[in-house]
Protein backbone atom coordinates (compact mmCIF):
# COMPACT_ATOMS: atom_id res chain seq x y z
CA UNK A 1 0.00 0.00 0.00
CA UNK A 2 1.09 3.76 -1.10
CA UNK A 3 2.62 5.17 2.74
CA UNK A 4 -0.12 8.36 3.17
CA UNK A 5 2.16 9.62 5.49
CA UNK A 6 1.90 13.77 5.76
CA UNK A 7 5.98 14.00 5.90
CA UNK A 8 5.33 11.93 2.42
CA UNK A 9 2.66 13.98 1.19
CA UNK A 10 4.71 17.50 2.27
CA UNK A 11 7.43 15.69 0.06
CA UNK A 12 5.29 15.02 -3.11
CA UNK A 13 4.45 18.69 -2.97
CA UNK A 14 7.85 20.00 -2.74
CA UNK A 15 8.31 18.54 -6.09
CA UNK A 16 5.74 20.11 -7.82
CA UNK A 17 6.79 23.35 -10.09
CA UNK A 18 6.75 26.95 -7.95
CA UNK A 19 3.95 29.59 -9.30
CA UNK A 20 5.48 32.16 -10.96
CA UNK A 21 6.59 35.08 -8.29
CA UNK A 22 4.62 37.64 -10.40
CA UNK A 23 1.42 35.76 -9.88
CA UNK A 24 -1.08 38.25 -9.43
CA UNK A 25 0.91 41.26 -8.45
CA UNK A 26 0.49 44.36 -9.54
CA UNK A 27 3.22 47.74 -9.21
CA UNK A 28 0.89 50.08 -9.49
CA UNK A 29 -2.61 51.01 -8.62
CA UNK A 30 -5.17 49.90 -11.04
CA UNK A 31 -6.46 52.98 -13.47
CA UNK A 32 -9.24 54.51 -15.24
CA UNK A 33 -8.73 56.52 -18.88
CA UNK A 34 -11.70 58.73 -19.14
CA UNK A 35 -12.44 59.90 -22.82
CA UNK A 36 -15.14 62.93 -23.27
CA UNK A 37 -15.85 64.50 -26.61
CA UNK A 38 -18.75 66.07 -28.67
CA UNK A 39 -19.20 65.95 -32.46
CA UNK A 40 -15.48 64.89 -32.90
CA UNK A 41 -15.90 61.81 -34.96
CA UNK A 42 -12.96 62.65 -37.13
CA UNK A 43 -10.21 62.32 -34.41
CA UNK A 44 -12.04 59.73 -31.82
CA UNK A 45 -11.05 56.84 -33.75
CA UNK A 46 -6.88 58.14 -33.28
CA UNK A 47 -7.40 59.46 -29.40
CA UNK A 48 -8.79 55.87 -28.62
CA UNK A 49 -5.96 53.93 -30.65
CA UNK A 50 -3.52 55.86 -28.37
CA UNK A 51 -5.12 55.02 -25.24
CA UNK A 52 -5.87 51.54 -26.12
CA UNK A 53 -2.02 51.00 -27.67
CA UNK A 54 -0.53 52.23 -24.30
CA UNK A 55 2.68 49.55 -23.52
CA UNK A 56 1.02 50.23 -19.76
CA UNK A 57 -2.69 49.41 -20.34
CA UNK A 58 -5.50 50.82 -18.39
CA UNK A 59 -7.94 48.96 -16.27
CA UNK A 60 -11.04 51.14 -17.50
CA UNK A 61 -11.64 53.18 -20.44
CA UNK A 62 -14.82 54.71 -20.63
CA UNK A 63 -15.67 57.41 -23.33
CA UNK A 64 -18.57 59.87 -22.59
CA UNK A 65 -20.38 61.55 -25.43
CA UNK A 66 -21.93 64.99 -24.82
CA UNK A 67 -25.05 64.43 -26.27
CA UNK A 68 -23.64 64.81 -29.65
CA UNK A 69 -25.19 64.24 -33.20
CA UNK A 70 -22.48 63.32 -34.97
CA UNK A 71 -20.84 59.07 -36.06
CA UNK A 72 -18.98 59.20 -32.46
CA UNK A 73 -20.60 56.42 -31.24
CA UNK A 74 -20.36 54.02 -34.09
CA UNK A 75 -16.40 54.79 -33.86
CA UNK A 76 -16.99 54.12 -30.26
CA UNK A 77 -18.26 50.75 -31.11
CA UNK A 78 -15.46 49.02 -32.79
CA UNK A 79 -13.70 49.43 -29.64
CA UNK A 80 -15.86 47.63 -27.44
CA UNK A 81 -14.69 44.49 -28.26
CA UNK A 82 -10.71 45.81 -26.72
CA UNK A 83 -13.18 46.84 -23.07
CA UNK A 84 -14.44 50.38 -23.98
CA UNK A 85 -17.38 51.15 -21.92
CA UNK A 86 -19.25 54.30 -24.29
CA UNK A 87 -22.44 56.47 -23.36
CA UNK A 88 -23.64 59.08 -25.22
CA UNK A 89 -25.88 61.36 -22.53
CA UNK A 90 -29.29 62.59 -23.36
CA UNK A 91 -28.60 65.90 -23.42
CA UNK A 92 -25.41 68.26 -23.46
CA UNK A 93 -24.07 68.96 -19.85
CA UNK A 94 -20.80 70.79 -20.29
CA UNK A 95 -16.91 69.40 -20.67
CA UNK A 96 -16.60 69.20 -16.61
CA UNK A 97 -19.83 67.88 -15.83
CA UNK A 98 -19.39 65.32 -18.59
CA UNK A 99 -16.26 64.12 -16.81
CA UNK A 100 -17.70 63.45 -13.95
CA UNK A 101 -20.14 61.11 -15.79
CA UNK A 102 -17.67 59.22 -16.58
CA UNK A 103 -16.24 59.20 -12.90
CA UNK A 104 -19.24 57.76 -11.26
CA UNK A 105 -18.73 54.19 -13.95
CA UNK A 106 -15.25 53.61 -12.68
CA UNK A 107 -13.53 52.38 -10.08
CA UNK A 108 -10.29 52.78 -10.73
CA UNK A 109 -7.50 54.54 -8.10
CA UNK A 110 -5.81 56.85 -10.72
CA UNK A 111 -7.68 58.90 -13.03
CA UNK A 112 -6.97 60.27 -16.24
CA UNK A 113 -9.04 62.50 -18.23
CA UNK A 114 -8.39 62.63 -22.41
CA UNK A 115 -10.00 64.93 -24.64
CA UNK A 116 -11.27 63.27 -27.94
CA UNK A 117 -8.82 65.80 -30.17
CA UNK A 118 -5.61 65.21 -28.37
CA UNK A 119 -3.44 61.99 -28.64
CA UNK A 120 -1.42 60.00 -26.15
CA UNK A 121 2.07 58.67 -27.10
CA UNK A 122 2.62 54.66 -26.53
CA UNK A 123 4.20 55.47 -23.14
CA UNK A 124 2.29 58.29 -21.92
CA UNK A 125 0.45 56.29 -19.11
CA UNK A 126 3.39 54.48 -18.03
CA UNK A 127 5.66 57.35 -17.25
CA UNK A 128 2.67 58.91 -16.04
CA UNK A 129 2.61 55.85 -13.48
CA UNK A 130 6.19 56.34 -12.75
CA UNK A 131 6.05 59.92 -11.94
CA UNK A 132 2.97 60.02 -9.94
CA UNK A 133 5.07 57.39 -7.46
CA UNK A 134 3.65 57.38 -3.38
CA UNK A 135 3.63 60.68 -2.83
CA UNK A 136 2.21 62.85 -5.54
CA UNK A 137 -1.59 63.67 -5.84
CA UNK A 138 -1.54 64.80 -9.15
CA UNK A 139 1.41 65.42 -12.14
CA UNK A 140 1.04 67.15 -15.65
CA UNK A 141 2.50 66.67 -19.00
CA UNK A 142 4.35 68.80 -21.43
CA UNK A 143 2.59 69.37 -25.06
CA UNK A 144 3.77 68.53 -28.32
CA UNK A 145 1.71 70.71 -30.92
CA UNK A 146 0.14 69.59 -33.95
CA UNK A 147 -3.20 70.07 -35.88
CA UNK A 148 -4.59 72.94 -37.99
CA UNK A 149 -1.82 74.67 -40.21
CA UNK A 150 -3.02 77.78 -39.45
CA UNK A 151 -3.30 77.69 -35.53
CA UNK A 152 -0.29 75.78 -35.58
CA UNK A 153 1.65 78.29 -37.22
CA UNK A 154 0.77 80.79 -34.99
CA UNK A 155 1.11 78.75 -31.95
CA UNK A 156 5.01 78.00 -33.35
CA UNK A 157 5.49 82.09 -33.46
CA UNK A 158 5.55 81.44 -29.57
CA UNK A 159 6.62 77.36 -29.43
CA UNK A 160 9.35 77.30 -32.47
CA UNK A 161 10.58 73.57 -31.42
CA UNK A 162 6.63 72.89 -31.50
CA UNK A 163 6.40 72.19 -27.90
CA UNK A 164 5.80 73.24 -24.44
CA UNK A 165 7.28 72.39 -21.47
CA UNK A 166 5.65 73.60 -18.23
CA UNK A 167 7.63 74.82 -15.33
CA UNK A 168 8.28 73.00 -11.92
CA UNK A 169 5.88 72.16 -9.48
CA UNK A 170 5.58 75.37 -7.01
CA UNK A 171 2.08 76.17 -5.47
CA UNK A 172 2.32 80.03 -5.54
CA UNK A 173 3.76 79.88 -9.40
CA UNK A 174 0.02 77.77 -10.00
CA UNK A 175 -2.16 80.26 -8.55
CA UNK A 176 -0.22 82.84 -10.82
CA UNK A 177 -0.46 80.69 -13.92
CA UNK A 178 -2.32 77.92 -15.54
CA UNK A 179 0.14 74.87 -16.32
CA UNK A 180 -1.13 72.03 -15.38
CA UNK A 181 -3.20 70.49 -18.12
CA UNK A 182 -6.94 68.62 -18.31
CA UNK A 183 -4.62 65.06 -19.64
CA UNK A 184 -2.98 65.28 -15.78
CA UNK A 185 -2.84 61.86 -14.00
CA UNK A 186 -4.70 62.08 -10.43
CA UNK A 187 -5.13 60.32 -7.65
CA UNK A 188 -9.05 59.69 -7.16
CA UNK A 189 -9.01 59.95 -3.75
CA UNK A 190 -7.51 63.23 -3.81
CA UNK A 191 -10.07 64.30 -6.74
CA UNK A 192 -13.11 63.66 -4.62
CA UNK A 193 -11.74 65.18 -1.68
CA UNK A 194 -11.46 68.31 -3.80
CA UNK A 195 -15.27 67.86 -5.34
CA UNK A 196 -14.02 66.78 -8.85
CA UNK A 197 -14.54 69.01 -12.07
CA UNK A 198 -17.19 71.46 -11.75
CA UNK A 199 -18.22 74.44 -13.62
CA UNK A 200 -17.07 77.77 -12.61
CA UNK A 201 -18.10 81.84 -12.98
CA UNK A 202 -15.19 82.34 -16.43
CA UNK A 203 -16.77 79.06 -17.88
CA UNK A 204 -13.26 78.13 -19.17
CA UNK A 205 -9.73 76.64 -17.59
CA UNK A 206 -11.68 74.22 -15.74
CA UNK A 207 -8.31 72.51 -15.34
CA UNK A 208 -6.86 74.87 -13.71
CA UNK A 209 -9.62 75.48 -11.46
CA UNK A 210 -9.28 71.91 -10.29
CA UNK A 211 -5.57 72.27 -9.75
CA UNK A 212 -5.77 74.70 -7.33
CA UNK A 213 -7.99 73.09 -5.28
CA UNK A 214 -5.94 69.82 -5.67
CA UNK A 215 -2.74 72.15 -4.82
CA UNK A 216 -4.34 73.34 -1.76
CA UNK A 217 -3.92 69.79 -0.33
CA UNK A 218 -1.43 68.32 -1.33
CA UNK A 219 1.42 67.53 -3.48
CA UNK A 220 2.09 67.51 -7.46
CA UNK A 221 4.72 67.07 -9.95
CA UNK A 222 6.06 67.62 -13.50
CA UNK A 223 5.83 64.54 -15.53
CA UNK A 224 8.44 63.52 -17.86
CA UNK A 225 5.13 62.95 -20.39
CA UNK A 226 4.67 64.64 -23.43
CA UNK A 227 0.79 64.91 -24.19
CA UNK A 228 0.19 65.14 -28.04
CA UNK A 229 -2.07 68.09 -28.18
CA UNK A 230 -4.04 69.09 -31.35
CA UNK A 231 -4.36 72.92 -32.02
CA UNK A 232 -7.88 74.05 -33.99
CA UNK A 233 -9.77 76.96 -34.12
CA UNK A 234 -12.19 75.35 -31.79
CA UNK A 235 -9.55 75.03 -28.58
CA UNK A 236 -10.72 76.85 -25.35
CA UNK A 237 -7.28 78.48 -25.56
CA UNK A 238 -7.67 80.09 -28.76
CA UNK A 239 -11.28 81.44 -27.57
CA UNK A 240 -9.87 83.06 -24.84
CA UNK A 241 -7.55 85.29 -26.64
CA UNK A 242 -10.64 87.31 -27.75
CA UNK A 243 -11.06 87.92 -23.73
CA UNK A 244 -9.93 89.36 -21.22
CA UNK A 245 -7.32 87.19 -19.67
CA UNK A 246 -6.80 89.00 -16.61
CA UNK A 247 -10.62 89.03 -15.49
CA UNK A 248 -10.89 85.15 -16.59
CA UNK A 249 -8.02 84.19 -14.46
CA UNK A 250 -9.10 86.32 -11.20
CA UNK A 251 -12.75 84.75 -11.48
CA UNK A 252 -10.64 81.16 -11.75
CA UNK A 253 -9.20 82.01 -8.48
CA UNK A 254 -11.50 83.31 -6.32
CA UNK A 255 -13.94 80.25 -7.49
CA UNK A 256 -11.14 77.76 -6.43
CA UNK A 257 -10.28 80.11 -3.27
CA UNK A 258 -14.04 79.67 -2.28
CA UNK A 259 -13.55 75.91 -1.56
CA UNK A 260 -14.19 75.20 2.36
CA UNK A 261 -12.27 74.17 5.21
CA UNK A 262 -14.45 71.07 5.62
CA UNK A 263 -13.89 70.47 1.93
CA UNK A 264 -10.50 70.38 1.87
CA UNK A 265 -10.45 68.38 5.27
CA UNK A 266 -12.80 65.77 4.34
CA UNK A 267 -11.42 62.48 3.73
CA UNK A 268 -8.01 63.78 3.40
CA UNK A 269 -6.67 63.24 7.01
CA UNK A 270 -7.43 59.69 6.89
CA UNK A 271 -4.38 57.25 6.48
CA UNK A 272 -3.80 56.07 3.17
CA UNK A 273 -2.64 52.35 3.16
CA UNK A 274 0.24 52.14 1.14
CA UNK A 275 0.99 55.49 0.66
CA UNK A 276 4.10 57.36 2.26
CA UNK A 277 4.36 60.19 4.81
CA UNK A 278 4.06 63.62 3.03
CA UNK A 279 7.27 65.61 3.54
CA UNK A 280 5.40 69.13 2.42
Amino acid sequence: PLDQSPQKSLNAEALLPAPPATLHLRSHDSIAVIVIGRNDEQNLAECLDSVFDQTLQPDEVVYIDDAGEDGSMEVAARYVHRGLIANRLPQNLGMSAARMEGVKITTGALLLFVDSDNVLPPNYLATMVEDIGLKHDFVYPGKEFFGEEAVLKERLRFFPEGRWTPPSPDRASLWQTNYADTCSLMRRDAFLAVAGWRSNPADTMFDWDLALRLSRNGSHARSRAMLKYRVHGNNWSERERSQDRRSLNGLVRRHAASITVATIGSGRRLRRIGRSPRSD
